[in-house]
This record gives structure tokens, C-alpha cells and sequence, in this order.
């Protein structure tokens, strides 16, 4: 039977609910009764203007007996007296003991006939279980199972404790399905890939989490990429039989700078999703702003060619929410959340809700913002619809009155500190990021500690800017922004303050910190201009020492260099790159460090101090990037730097060809064979068929599988002339298609077998019997206006 405690739905969703169960099980129509009509009836049955069956819904899932019997006797009652039902039944979320039940059936006798007119948490648990086509319409029901919620607990990565079970049952909540849920889904199955697309703030991430929550309901594995997309390569099961669906959440932030390089002739994204588009139980869902997408889009012709934006772009656009979607975010947003009552009826009343989402501002991420009480300290109930208008006249800020006026210098360090940290950092390293730009401000501007101030800073801020989670994985405490619009505000409030930046730099103790939130020309980081970049670089400079006690003393030198390099091209001093560089020990080169080194190389090339360095250990340097580098993006870049450097690769190939090869043939191996299976669906098969006997004289065709039309050799060396066509290979060394290790017989064979899985996984997929659509339609014919008051009618 099923376990539901209803929780995830709100009371009008709940009512459509028992609507369409009692309707089934009576085989009679019931209908809902529009706003205002409502004396005493939620639902009703009538074939004549007389009330044959009356159903009041209460939907109490969070309160006690007492409150439904108080409320049925002392306000109920005397409604029923008036409307004379043949039948009165009585639908609760509550669950009811038989001494309960029977009170309910005394007090409202003769209107209750019997017990069986009594449903109550249990009794609807088992007609869902009756009906498993309502069980699945209704998208929200489902995560209200204790079961269902401890699977999706048990089987995904992403919650690594971020989301308890309570913090999870509160995000399904909040959630509003609408037909974008169900066109993005298609998207997803039919591509493998969904890229979710928008402004800030239109739910991209709220509806990426919950088709990841029905995938993971189904069995599948949830990954997530937390950083760089090369971690995606290791996180893919190698048995295809895995169900998986990885997670990339603003997949062009930490990978921009690959993308939008000039250098990058190609890109592990558009690999790693080739191969996420040939496993029939993979699939893959990234978020990104739009903003960012079409600077890489217009930057990156691979990007282009692969048509991810085309054919797995779902965006969203807030002009295509409907009102009434809009209204049942707000009501939602007030419904489960710890609004006041005296708040919420400046909502109410006069219909004050069409101001808000009538209004061109109106944003989901506005509407969490505006009901939740912790922003709510100086707004009187008075006042309460004023502050809704003026925040969505103004929408950037939201923040910025609290920011300025509720909060004192501690706590807006800790803010800042964790802005430095990408908004999301275990306690410790937030509480060292903290300390360390306290000390500054006490060193430098007089400021006065207190004792204990960075936790009784995160005690005053949680929950309206901060909220804490535990990562069992790590065993730490993580600290995050409540909101991400938070990290927008800091963006464009510290962007006009130049000498909050400086104090920023001067307060930092990891290198990250300023990785992080500065670039010379990116729009959503801090930007500077050369002359600004002076003064930054000077404030970085002067924190050289404290940096070097915070950071990995092996790797300081390196990514110190390569931060000053990239962030303060022209403006960094040669004797400070000269001191720097001669720190490094060339011989480290190795995988985690190679882009550090090449960016390194690629931008001192004209210190002749240096030259001679670089170039007295000129083949061990290139050999070393050569064994650590593993994809074309930098084997390309490697190739260039013999021209940076006015060396002959001719030369250095000819030297060293058998040791070159050999690292470019394994590694040409390895990537041309995944490039193939990844691409199975590109190849001609012919199926393998017989006939099987179903009935006396009847038989039907069956594929049993298929056989790869296509010459394997010449797949091969047509991915072959691909790469050759490339940097790394277009200057040599020479290498043919019989010098890879590619077995093609067994090439051929996984190719057949992956084929035939992919057209059985496509057919599933396909005839999937599970229903998609939203909550069930009410059978009243009336506008989505009157549909809005009714859901804000009492």
C-alpha cells in the first residue's frame, strides 16, 4: 500500500486530489467549487440544484485531531445545518484512529451516515493504491512517500546532505509543474542531453533538480559535476547497464576560459557528451545563463557545430509562465512558508496577489525572497505589499537595504568571504577566509574584533543569507548562500567600490580567492582596468607572504605566477616573474600542475633572463607536457610554443619520434575507439531477424540484432584524418591507422551489441507507460482568472 503523508502538497492541490480519487471510486462526477462559494462545500455532487453529496476537505497535515474537531464542530456544523445534504463525507490528510473516526461521525451525524464516510491519511493511501493512474498524474504526491524520499536520500550524490529529508521535502513543495517540466523531460530522452537556458532566477536549477528527483525515483544514479568537466570522464560507469544521470550545474562557469581560449581546437564537454548521447542509460543535464552561453556559442564554432544549443536547449523564459503558473508559485511560496498570517492577508485581500504576478519584475527568485519573515524585520504587515512593489520596481535591490542597514561590519566579511569562496565552503576554510580579512581590517582600518565573532556572525545570518549542511562524504560542515542571487548583489555592489576590492585582496589567504571573483573583462566577475590592475596587483603583492602560509608550499610559486600572469598581463614586474619562475622546478610537470605550466610558458616567452632556462632543458620540458598533457586541447598548445620560442618542432620530432609516437598512439588509441563507440548511432547497421511462432499459422518478425554495414578499418582512419588535420599532428610525428592499438574485430562487435541496447533502451523510453501530465483538470469550465482567486480564497 502507499505511504503518502501529502506534506509536499498544499491545500487546493489536495483537494484536486480527493476530487479525482472520489470520482473513481463512486464513479460519479464531483465538482470544485469556485472563490467565494465555498459555505461549507469543497467538493459536490448534484444532478439537480438540491446538494445530494457534499465533501468538505481538510487537509491538516502538520496539525493534531483536535484542531479538524474543533473546526468541524464550531464552524462546520452550522454550514451543513443550512445545506441539507443527502450525504455529507469528510476527506482529511490526518491520520485517524477508530475512536477518532467515530467522533467525527457523532458530531456531524445525521449528515455522516457512517464511518464510511470518513476518509482519513489511511483510507486515501489505499484508494491511491486502487487507482495507480491518479497516483501518478498527480507529479507531487510522489515525493511525499517517507520511501520515496529515503531512495532518492539513499541514491544521489548532488544531496550529499545539502538536502535532509525535511530541506528536500520543502524544495518538492515549492514546486510548481508546468508544461516545461514535461518538454524538457522530452528533450532529455530524446537527446540524452538537456541544456536548461535562462536569466537568473527563472527556476533552471529548480527544474534540472526535480527531473533529476524522477530519475532517481525510476533507479537511476545521480552524479554531479561540482567543478571542471574533465571530473565527468571519471564519474561514467563503464558497465552501460548503469543507470545514470549526471548533473552540471552552470557547466560554462569553471570552463570558459578552456572554451573560450583560442587556442582550444577542440573540447572534452563535446567529447564527454558524445559519449553520454551513445550509452542508452546515460544522460546528462547542464544549466547555464543565457547571457554566457551565446558569448561561448559565438566564440566556439565546435560548441556550434555539435548543435548542443539546438537540439537539447530547453530555455526558459518568464514571459512563457502563465498567470495562474504564477499565481500557484506565489501561493505556494505562501502556503508552505513561515509568512505570518497578518502578512500573507495584505496578500489577500483585494486581490492584491494580480499586482504581483501582473508585474513585468515578477521572478520566482523575487517571490522566495519577499516570503520568507527573515528578510521581514523592519517591514510592518502596513507596509508589507508597499516593500513587494518597491523590490519589483527595483529588483537589484533586494538585497541591498539589509546589506547596508541590518547588518554590521562582521557580518558583511563573512559574506564576503564566503563570495570570495564561489558562495559555497566548509566552515573551516570559511572561518580561516574570515579571520584573515578581520586581521586586515584591525591592522589596517582600526576595526575592532570581538570574541567568537565568525559564529555568532553565521548564527545571525543563517537562514536569511546563509544556510548549513553536512557533507557525510567529507565529514564537514558546509556554509552556503540561501540564495544565489546573493553572489549577483556582491558582484555589481563591490563592483563600484574600488577600494572595497583593494581591502578584499589585502584580506585574502588563498590564491582561489581571487581566481574566483576577479578577470579583466568578464562581465559576471570583478572587472578592472589597467589602471585599477595596478593597484590590485600591488595589494596582492604586498599579501605575498601570508598567502605563501596558507598555501601548498610545493605549489605556491607555480599558481602565484600563473594568477599574476592572467590577471595582470602587462602590469606584472619582470623581476617578479623572473624570482617566481626560478622558484619552479621544471621537473614537476605532471597532469594536476600542466595548464599552470603552459599558461606560464605561453606568457614569458619574450624575458630572455628566462629564455635561456626554458630552453637549456628545452626536450625534458616538452617531453614532460607531452607525457602529462592527454588531450589535443594541450597537445596543441604545447605544438605552439615552439613557435613562442623560435624552436624547430621538425627537429625536436626527429630527435625524439619513438618517445612522441608512442604517447600520441596510445593516447589515439584510446580516443578514437571511445569516439566511436560514443558515436554508434552514426554508423549503418542491417538488423538480424528470424521468425517466431506466436499461434498455429502465425508468425512474426524479430531483431535478435544487428550486423555494422560500414568498413570498421575506414571508420577508423576516417577519425584518424580528423586529428591529422590538427596541430599536434599536421607537423608530425607520422602515424597510420595499423600503428593503433585498435583491435577492429572486437571495435566492430561492441559496436553491434551497443547498437542493439540503444534501439531497445530508445523503444523503452518510447512506450514508457508512466503519465507525464500535470495534476488532473477540474471539470468546471471557468478562466484561469477565477482559478487564481479561488486558490487564494480561504
Amino acid at each position: 500500500m502507499s505511504n503518502y503523508n501529502f506534506k509536499t502538497l498544499n491545500d487546493k492541490e489536495f483537494e484536486i486530489l480527493i476530487r479525482d480519487l472520489l470520482s473513481a471510486e463512486m464513479q460519479i462526477e464531483f465538482q470544485n467549487f469556485k472563490s467565494g462559494k465555498d459555505k461549507g462545500i469543497d467538493l459536490r455532487y448534484s444532478t439537480t440544484i438540491d446538494n445530494k453529496i457534499i465533501v468538505q476537505v481538510k487537509h491538516y497535515a502538520n496539525s493534531e485531531f483536535a484542531q479538524l474537531k474543533f473546526q468541524l464542530k464550531n464552524s462546520e456544523l452550522s454550514k451543513i445545518k443550512k445545506l441539507k445534504p443527502k450525504r455529507y463525507i469528510v476527506a482529511t490528510s490526518l491520520e485517524l484512529n477508530p475512536s477518532e473516526s467515530q467522533e467525527i461521525k457523532e458530531i456531524l451525524y445525521p449528515y455522516v451516515k457512517s464511518i464510511n464516510d470518513i476518509y482519513w491519511n489511511q483510507r486515501i493511501n489505499t484508494m491511491l493504491s486502487k487507482f495507480k493512474d491518479i497516483e501518478r498524474n498527480h507529479f507531487k504526491l510522489w515525493f511525499s512517500s517517507s520511501s520515496i524520499l529515503t531512495n532518492i536520500l539513499n541514491h544521489s550524490s548532488y544531496l550529499k546532505s545539502t538536502y535532509l529529508a525535511t530541506e528536500l521535502e520543502n524544495k518538492i513543495s515549492h514546486y510548481v509543474k508546468t508544461e516545461f517540466h514535461d518538454k524538457a523531460t522530452a528533450i532529455l530522452k530524446t537527446q540524452k542531453i538537456l541544456l536548461v537556458t535562462g536569466a537568473p532566477g527563472v527556476g533552471k536549477t529548480t527544474l534540472a533538480q526535480m527531473i533529476i528527483l524522477d530519475f532517481i525515483n525510476n533507479g537511476y544514479e545521480h552524479l554531479v559535476i561540482e567543478d571542471k568537466i574533465s571530473e565527468a570522464e571519471n564519474l561514467l560507469s563503464p558497465d552501460e547497464n548503469k543507470k545514470q544521470i549526471i548533473y552540471f550545474d552552470d557547466f560554462l562557469g569553471s570552463n570558459i576560459y578552456e572554451i573560450l581560449n583560442p587556442r582550444n581546437k577542440e573540447n572534452s564537454l563535446i567529447r564527454f557528451i558524445s559519449r553520454v548521447r551513445a550509452n542508452p542509460n546515460k544522460y546528462l543535464i547542464l544549466t547555464t545563463r543565457t547571457t554566457i552561453l551565446n558569448q561561448a556559442l559565438s566564440a566556439y564554432e565546435k560548441l556550434r557545430y555539435n548543435k548542443l544549443h539546438e537540439e537539447s536547449n530547453f530555455e526558459i523564459y518568464l514571459n512563457e509562465y502563465s498567470l495562474l503558473q504564477k499565481a500557484k508559485i506565489l501561493y505556494n511560496h505562501i502556503y508552505f512558508g513561515n509568512l505570518d498570517e497578518k502578512y500573507r492577508d495584505y496578500i489577500f485581500q483585494d486581490k492584491s496577489y494580480f499586482k504581483i504576478i501582473e508585474h513585468d519584475s515578477y521572478n520566482p527568485r523575487l517571490i522566495e525572497f519577499f516570503t520568507n519573515k527573515v528578510h521581514l524585520n523592519n517591514v510592518s504587515p502596513e507596509n508589507y505589499l508597499n516593500f513587494i512593489m518597491t523590490n519589483l520596481d527595483n529588483p537589484e535591490e533586494i538585497w541591498r537595504s539589509s546589506y547596508e542597514n541590518q547588518m554590521d561590519d562582521k557580518e558583511r566579511f563573512l559574506l564576503i568571504s564566503l563570495f570570495t569562496l564561489r558562495g559555497e565552503s566548509s566552515k573551516s576554510i570559511l572561518e580561516q577566509a574570515y579571520n584573515a580579512r578581520v586581521e586586515n581590517e584591525v591592522e589596517n582600518f582600526g576595526y575592532k574584533i570581538k570574541h567568537n565573532s565568525f559564529n555568532e556572525s553565521l548564527r545571525n545570518l543563517e537562514g536569511s543569507y546563509l544556510k548549513t549542511s553536512y557533507d557525510g562524504k567529507q565529514k564537514t560542515t558546509i556554509i552556503s548562500f540561501i540564495n544565489p542571487s546573493i553572489s549577483d548583489f556582491l558582484i555589481n555592489y563591490l563592483k563600484v567600490s574600488n577600494i572595497e576590492k583593494i581591502r578584499l585582496i589585502q584580506g585574502i589567504v588563498f590564491i582561489d580567492q581571487i581566481i574566483n571573483i576577479f578577470h579583466p573583462n568578464r562581465e559576471d566577475y570583478l572587472n578592472f582596468n589597467k589602471d585599477e590592475g595596478r593597484k590590485y596587483y600591488k595589494s596582492l603583492l604586498k599579501n605575498e607572504e601570508k598567502l605563501r602560509e596558507f598555501e601548498d608550499s610545493k605549489r605556491f610559486d607555480l599558481k602565484y605566477l600563473n594568477t599574476l600572469l592572467i590577471l595582470f598581463r602587462g602590469v606584472v614586474e619582470k623581476k617578479v616573474i623572473i624570482r617566481l619562475f626560478k622558484n619552479l622546478r621544471l621537473e614537476d610537470i605532471h597532469y594536476s600542475n600542466i595548464d599552470d605550466f603552459l599558461n606560464v610558458f605561453e606568457r614569458i616567452s619574450y624575458i630572455s633572463e628566462l629564455n635561456h632556462i626554458i630552453l637549456d632543458n628545452w626536450n625534458s620540458i616538452i617531453l614532460d607536457l607531452y607525457n602529462s598533457a592527454g588531450d589535443e586541447y594541450r597537445y596543441n598548445r604545447i605544438v605552439d610554443l615552439f613557435d613562442d620560442y623560435s624552436q624547430s618542432y621538425e627537429d625536436f620530432i626527429n630527435e625524439n619520434n619513438a618517445e612522441v609516437s608512442e604517447i600520441l598512439i596510445d593516447y589515439l588509441s584510446e580516443t578514437i575507439e571511445q569516439i566511436i563507440v560514443d558515436n554508434i548511432t552514426e554508423y549503418e547497421y542491417s538488423p538480424n531477424t528470424e521468425y517466431v511462432q506466436v499461434g498455429h499459422e502465425e508468425y512474426y518478425e524479430e531483431t535478435t540484432g544487428f550486423t555494422l554495414d560500414d568498413d570498421i578499418d575506414y571508420i577508423i582512419m576516417d577519425e584518424l584524418d580528423i586529428f591529422k588535420d590538427m596541430g599536434f599532428l599536421s607537423k608530425g610525428p607520422y602515424i597510420s591507422s595499423s600503428d593503433l592499438r585498435i583491435d577492429s574485430s572486437d571495435l566492430a562487435s561492441r559496436l553491434e551489441e551497443s547498437y542493439l541496447e540503444y534501439q531497445i533502451s530508445s523503444a523503452d523510453n518510447y512506450y514508457d507507460d508512466r503519465p507525464r501530465g500535470t495534476n488532473s483538470s477540474t471539470s468546471d469550465s471557468y478562466s484561469d482568472i477565477d482559478r487564481i482567486n479561488d486558490l487564494f480564497s480561504d
